[in-house]
């Protein structure tokens, strides 16, 4: 994007090494129109390809950002990616979360866009 454009809501900002199998596993299901045999409409969840372990990590995380509010962060929480990392390891609600979380999520934060991002560890490669 143009310097000083702003992202859209909703943007999922991935690192540069995610793979293409990566990705498809973040598309792998879809909401479909289903009849049911009295012939009522109703959505379900379909699941037209095999694997879907990265669109299940992207929702723990995205529940794990809930969980610590990231939503209401100030713009300068946002500003200093650093010190909110830090911040998960003083504060006592953050800090309770990292305890547990640490042992199946890394945060990290891209060197190239500066935004601090929830990891699973089993994605993360050093």
């Amino acid at each position: 994007m143009a310097e000083g454009v702003q992202y859209p809501p909703g943007t999922v900002h991935l690192p540069d090494w995610v793979e293409s199998d990566w990705l498809k596993q973040m598309v792998a299901e879809e909401l479909v129109t289903v009849r049911t045999k009295r012939g009522f409409a109703r959505l379900e969840w379909e699941k037209p390809r095999e694997r879907n372990e990265a669109l299940d990590c992207r929702l723990y995380t995205r529940s794990d950002a809930w969980i610590v509010a990231a939503d209401r962060w100030s713009e300068a929480r946002w500003i200093d990616p650093e010190a909110t990392k830090a911040s998960f390891l003083t504060s006592p609600v953050e800090g309770s979360w990292s305890e547990w979380m640490a042992l199946i999520m890394k945060i990290e934060v891209d060197p190239k866009t500066q935004f601090l991002y929830l990891l699973p560890k089993q994605f993360y490669v050093e």
